[in-house]
């Protein structure tokens, strides 16, 4: 049996380009200009592709028509970047805009951005309760802003992130956008 095996891998060596060691982790590729043969590690591409993605595309699954929670279908709709559907699916679900949660409101004014609309999203912004961290709206009043070319709006909303939230984790991300600007 052993025999039978080495005979095997020794003309897979011969007869073949590329050679693909998945238990070992590397890929053998012959050079026909050298005699020697190059040995890659298979660190970045391992080219096998899991099972699960070959029996399920969740593009082609039809989220609405599941029995999916109204949270879990947001969180893979925004995760595979399905941004137009998305935004249609809050306007089904909530209707008016301002009854939206908080966390909702985020993630709705983060799709409204990523699809270029962004005073929409700023507009959607301005509806956060106090309860969600001013930090977090401030910046990204900011970052929206700075994206419509109002850098007078951006700058006091960086000022106010810098005054009022000195141990925010936007706080170094706004002092630097800050001084860009002045």
């Amino acid at each position: 049996m052993n025999r039978l095996l080495a005979s095997l891998i020794i003309l897979t060596f011969i007869f073949a380009d590329d050679v693909i060691l998945w238990d070992l982790g590397v890929r053998i590729t012959s050079n026909s200009t050298h005699e020697e043969n190059i040995i890659k590690p298979l660190i970045a591409d391992t080219q096998i592709m899991p099972a699960y993605r070959e029996s399920t595309n969740i593009t082609e699954f039809n989220l609405l028509e599941s029995n999916l929670s109204q949270n879990h279908i947001i969180k893979i709709l925004y995760v595979s970047e399905r941004y137009v559907e998305l935004a249609e699916y809050f306007h089904n679900i909530y209707g008016e805009e301002k009854s939206f949660t908080d966390i909702d409101r985020m993630i709705y004014s983060d799709v409204l951005y990523r699809l270029g609309k962004y005073k929409e999203a700023i507009n959607s912004l301005e509806f956060i309760s106090e309860n969600y961290p001013i930090d977090e709206k401030y910046f990204l009043l900011a970052l929206y802003n700075k994206k419509t070319g109002n850098i007078h709006a951006t700058n006091i909303y960086l000022d106010n992130l810098i005054s009022n939230c000195p141990d925010s984790e936007y706080y170094k991300l706004a002092k630097l956008q800050y001084k860009s600007f002045k």
